[in-house]
């Protein structure tokens, strides 16, 4: 229940295991953001990252050999100039993501061998990829039953990792009308997916 407004970067997190709970990180600036998770491991539940700036790499949170287990956190008006607004995923870097929102252009961006896993049902920014490096080999992970609500957004819908996306059973991908969705890498298992007026696309 803490707040960390204003700061360079607010947290930054070397080694060992952090648990936050209804924290508030707004107005955070730096190169690498809000908050910086180096090795170790975090659980961050009903946390709210808001308007948090980077120059490089990850707006709000920067992952980087590091598996950070975000559930029910809010994400947005993060920035960062390289398709990172929300989430840099970096090394070996895993972010697991449950029940969280992800605001209009709170992308998140995977690097080197970095991996994203999508658990439950996720309001999402519009764009996972990656920075696209030859050598980079980062995945896209989603578990079987989990819904991804892209329907916040009115621009194509990206899922595009260096490496494979792979899909557990019965994925949705929610989208609003009309909008594309581009799924690239070496795709494993299939999805559903629907409109948001619920017709098929």
């Amino acid at each position: 229940n803490c707040v960390f407004s204003g700061n360079a970067t607010a947290l930054n997190q070397t080694l060992g295991t952090i648990s936050a709970t209804a924290c508030v990180f707004a107005g955070n600036s730096a190169a690498q953001g809000g908050v910086k998770a180096y090795y170790g491991s975090g659980v961050y539940s009903a946390c709210v990252f808001s308007a948090n700036s980077a120059s490089a790499l990850g707006g709000a949170f920067q992952i980087t050999d590091n598996t950070t287990t975000l559930v029910s956190c809010t994400f947005s008006d993060n920035a960062s100039p390289n398709y990172a607004a929300a989430l840099g995923i970096t090394g070996t870097g895993k972010a697991i993501v449950s029940g969280c929102s992800f605001g209009t252009s709170q992308y998140i961006q995977l690097r080197e061998n970095g991996n994203i896993t999508l658990i439950g049902s996720n309001a999402l920014g519009g764009k996972i990829s990656t920075r696209g490096n030859t050598a980079d080999s980062d995945t896209v992970t989603i578990s079987s039953g989990a819904i991804l609500n892209f329907s916040g957004n009115t621009s194509s819908v990206v899922i595009k990792p260096k490496g494979a996306i792979t899909f557990g059973a019965n994925v949705t991908i929610i989208t609003s009308a009309g909008t594309s969705v581009s799924l690239n890498g070496g795709v494993a298992g299939s999805c559903n997916q629907i409109n948001h007026d619920g017709t098929t696309a």
